[in-house]
């Protein structure tokens, strides 16, 4: 056998490990990056449950009042944080008019293991911080016949 022969499985181990190295850091920046991106388009939510109440606190720092809205469907809220931005640019001497609009949206939802009352639940923001409350209930539960 030849030294290039013998030498050929080396080749070969070094090129499948540099291979598999590239595709390892490729797919570690795509993590890192796809990681990023959801962090910077969402809210962290805490849930507690404090004697017969729940309580849902969303921290939205940036936002104002006016871009929250909260939705109960079933046994889910949803949190919604809308922000809108328009920005116009006019030059009467070059006779331009640039107008751009941005809108981000960013949402939770939050699902409880019973039927959310509406008229029961509470929301109030304050200080970055939306907080709802709503009582515990504990779903209906029996046992059917079988025929």
């Amino acid at each position: 056998m030849s030294q290039q022969d013998e030498q050929f499985p080396k080749l070969l181990n070094d090129a499948f490990h540099k291979i598999v190295r590239s595709m390892d850091s490729y797919f570690s920046q795509s993590i890192k990056q796809l990681g990023d991106f959801l962090h910077e388009h969402t809210f962290p939510v805490s849930l507690q449950e404090i004697n017969n109440e729940v309580i849902i606190q969303a921290q939205l720092p940036e936002a104002d009042r006016s871009q929250i809205e909260v939705e109960i469907i079933g046994n889910h809220i949803r949190i919604a944080v809308q922000h809108t931005e328009v920005t116009e640019m006019r030059s009467d001497q070059h006779h331009q008019y640039h107008r751009q609009q941005t809108r981000q949206v960013m949402e939770r939802t939050v699902t409880l293991p019973f039927t959310i009352s509406e008229k029961d639940t509470l929301a109030h923001f304050e200080n970055g911080i939306l907080t709802i409350k709503t009582p515990k209930r504990y779903p209906n539960s029996g046992y059917i016949d079988i025929k």
